[in-house]
């Protein structure tokens, strides 16, 4: 009985956190460590600071998380290996041909911890476009963006490296969206307890991508990550990454609703309202 009470209630918190109902602040769950993080400057940077009640998700409830990334990457990769590999040697090319500098962006990222390391894109923009700006985030119609960028970015072809950032351990395949330490302290001013996303490992995709929050709601990103952290579990991340593959595909049929007559276009039912960009300014991206 209790068992399949236990089974009805995940059920019903994974539904919740998949739908576009709205999702309350999480409560502590006795021995999930949940608590609050400060970021405070360090010797090698920027470093969370717990409150007394806070630590790092418990290593028994994330035992699972990293055979499954590994699963996860085997399945989806290695039957189709050679295609992968001539799909990453064809977008470096046009890359290059396009523009010049190199193919693969390599930027400092916060992971589990708040420790720093380096996490792999393809290039989406000119080389050293951030060299008058400083740290900014990407927006959905970035003018820095080259054209094979913005078609890599369309596909989130440009998240494809970070297989390898899963495979060394520093990413898994679903979890909050790392952010870069210049913009993290910037939101932690902005929104106290940010840094709590850092409990665990940062993901490719994550519940806040799939219900399109950004950067420009940092709260309810906040609030959509610990639901995650508190919820998560194998069937969840299952099901997160199905949503972000269905929102990635169907981007297109969103972009351009059918038209019945003359007028304006009926608005998409599906479409999140609101600003759905993420750091990087699109659903499912960073």
């Amino acid at each position: 009985e209790g068992g399949r009470n236990q089974a009805t209630g995940e059920t019903s918190c994974f539904n919740r956190l998949l739908s576009g109902r709205p999702v309350p602040a999480v409560a502590a769950r006795p021995g999930t460590g949940h608590g609050g993080w400060r970021l405070r400057p360090g010797p090698g940077g920027l470093a969370p600071e717990p409150a007394p009640s806070a630590a790092v998700a418990a290593p028994v409830r994330e035992a699972w998380k990293r055979p499954f990334d590994l699963c996860v990457v085997a399945l989806a990769g290695l039957p189709l290996l050679p295609f992968w590999i001539l799909l990453a040697a064809v977008i470096a090319l046009a890359i290059r041909l396009e523009s010049p500098g190199p193919a693969l962006y390599r930027q400092p990222r916060l992971g589990r911890g708040g420790r720093a390391f380096v996490m792999f894109k393809f290039r989406t923009m000119a080389h050293g476009a951030e060299r008058d700006t400083g740290p900014v985030w990407a927006a959905r119609h970035d003018a820095r963006a080259t054209r094979v960028g913005r078609v890599l970015r369309r596909w989130r072809l440009d998240e494809l490296p970070q297989v390898a950032n899963v495979v060394r351990g520093e990413m898994s395949i679903v979890g909050p969206r790392p952010e870069r330490p210049e913009l993290a302290a910037r939101i932690e001013r902005e929104v106290p307890g940010f840094a709590e996303r850092l409990r665990v490992r940062p993901g490719i995709a994550g519940l806040a991508q799939a219900r399109g929050a950004g950067h420009r709601n940092p709260a309810r990103k906040l609030r959509l990550d610990l639901a995650y952290i508190d919820a998560m579990g194998p069937w969840l991340d299952a099901r997160l990454i199905a949503r972000c593959v269905l929102l990635v595909l169907g981007r297109r049929a969103r972009a351009a609703p059918r038209r019945t007559g003359p007028g304006p276009a009926a608005p998409d039912p599906g479409h999140v309202t609101g600003n759905p960009a993420t750091s990087d300014g699109e659903p499912c991206r960073t």
